[in-house]
């Protein structure tokens, strides 16, 4: 990652519990410690009864990203505070997602690359 990937100003403390939670989450999956329990249990801390379902959807919406990418994916290392351009657009399509926006999820998933999203990246949105 370079710093010109980052938004300048953007830092994770400026955004939501569930937002830090989402960019956190991404991070740690795509380090390859996205099983780890503290993980879920932050989940699931945030979401109550929801939690563990969340991370599973977590870790589906981080694969199939990568998967379905047309290239790779720019996230933060662990230890940064600021927000990459694709973790902020991840952020927004999700946003979308939660309105049922189906033109703005696909505007946001074409920063990525992503043209038609596969039955599973959909599940993962969901």
């Amino acid at each position: 990652m370079q710093d010109f990937e980052l938004i300048p100003g953007v830092m994770l403390e400026a955004l939501g519990a569930s937002e830090r939670l989402m960019i956190g989450s991404l991070r740690m999956i795509a380090a390859g410690r996205g099983r780890c329990p503290v993980l879920t249990e932050a989940f699931e801390n945030h979401l109550g009864s929801q939690g563990v379902k969340g991370a599973c959807g977590a870790m589906i919406l981080a694969h199939s990203l990568s998967s379905d990418s047309q290239r790779k994916l720019t996230l933060g290392w662990l230890c940064v505070r600021g927000v990459t351009w694709d973790e902020a657009a991840i952020l927004a399509m999700l946003e979308a997602a939660q309105r049922s926006d189906s033109p703005a999820i696909a505007k946001w998933l074409s920063r990525p690359g992503i043209g038609q999203p596969s039955p599973i990246l959909q599940r993962g949105i969901a």
